[in-house]
């Protein structure tokens, strides 16, 4: 086999080590929310895009997760909220990234 050939399988590699690791860290997260009152507790767990918007207006909280089976994980800091606030692309950004089984997490 080549070296191009090496270099491409272990891309392929690498790409499904991050798939697998993706999706384990999903299942954890999904766990620790069904299971642990702590996390219940520490965070706001968040199931539509509606009830979103009306909790980031009202509540400052230091990131926000996105959490949808299959896909990377997302993420808002505070700031990055705020921008995109100002401009009036929150919602627009929120509803387009939003799946039906998508979770978002609000961690204070």
């Amino acid at each position: 086999m080549d070296r191009i050939g090496r270099s491409v399988d272990n891309l392929f590699m690498v790409i499904e080590d991050l798939r697998i690791s993706n999706q384990r860290l999903t299942s954890l997260i999904y766990q620790l929310i069904g299971g642990h009152a702590t996390m219940a507790r520490n965070a706001t767990i968040i199931n539509n895009p509606t009830d979103l918007l009306d909790y980031l207006g009202e509540y400052e909280n230091d990131y926000t997760l996105f959490v949808t089976p299959g896909t990377p994980i997302a993420y808002l800091e505070r700031d990055e909220i705020d921008r995109m606030s100002e401009r009036g692309t929150l919602g627009a950004w929120i509803e387009s990234n939003w799946l039906p089984e998508t979770i978002a997490i609000a961690v204070p």
